[in-house]
C-alpha cells in the first residue's frame, strides 16, 4: 500500500528552507497525510533573539551572526510572522496557530517560535438534500496511528562547568 501518516511533525527545522522549498515540503507532507489528519511545524518568529543578530538578507534568509555565542557561526533563517503562516501552509486548514518561547540562557533572549497546526480535511456528508462537507467539529475520525517527526536536536548546550 502507500505510505501515510495521521501526523507529521516537523519542529523547528523548516525555517532552514527557502519559500520555494517549504511550499513543496507542504505539497508532499499534505499528499503523505490520510485525509483527517494533521500536520504540525514550527516556524521562528521575528521575536527570536536571532533577528537581533541578522546581518543581511539574501533572498529569503537572514543571515545571523552567531559568533561569540555558543553556537559560534553563521546561520541562515527564513523568520516568518504570524500573519504569514496559514497561506505558507496551505492547503491544509488551520486548527490553531500558537505560539511557543523558552529562555535557555539570559544573555540571549527569548528563543521564540511560532507553532502551526493544520489538518486535511476531505469528509464529505451524504443528506437527503446532497453532498455537505462535515464542519471540522462535528465528527470523531479513526486514526491509524502512524506519524512521521521531523526533528532538529541541532541545540548545543552551554558549558555549564
Amino acid at each position: 500500500g502507500s505510505l501515510s501518516f495521521d501526523l507529521i511533525l516537523s519542529n523547528q527545522t523548516l525555517y532552514y528552507l527557502s519559500d520555494s522549498l517549504l511550499r513543496k515540503f507542504v505539497a508532499e507532507t499534505y499528499d503523505l497525510t490520510n485525509e483527517g489528519g494533521f500536520m504540525v511545524a514550527t516556524m521562528v518568529a521575528k521575536s527570536h533573539w536571532f533577528y537581533s543578530r541578522a546581518i543581511t538578507q539574501e533572498g529569503d534568509f537572514h543571515k545571523i551572526d552567531l559568533h561569540r555565542t555558543r553556537f559560534n557561526q553563521f546561520s541562515y533563517i527564513n523568520f516568518k510572522e504570524k500573519d504569514e503562516l496559514e497561506e505558507l501552509f496551505s492547503p491544509f486548514k488551520k486548527s490553531l496557530i500558537g505560539f511557543y518561547t523558552q529562555n535557555i540562557l539570559p544573555e540571549e533572549g527569548p528563543n521564540d517560535h511560532w507553532i502551526y497546526i493544520g489538518r486535511k480535511w476531505y469528509y464529505l456528508l451524504k443528506e437527503w438534500r446532497g453532498w455537505y462537507n462535515i464542519h471540522p467539529g462535528a465528527a470523531n475520525f479513526r486514526f491509524k496511528r502512524k506519524i512521521f517527526l521531523i526533528y532538529n536536536i541541532y541545540y548545543p548546550l552551554p558549558n555549564l562547568n
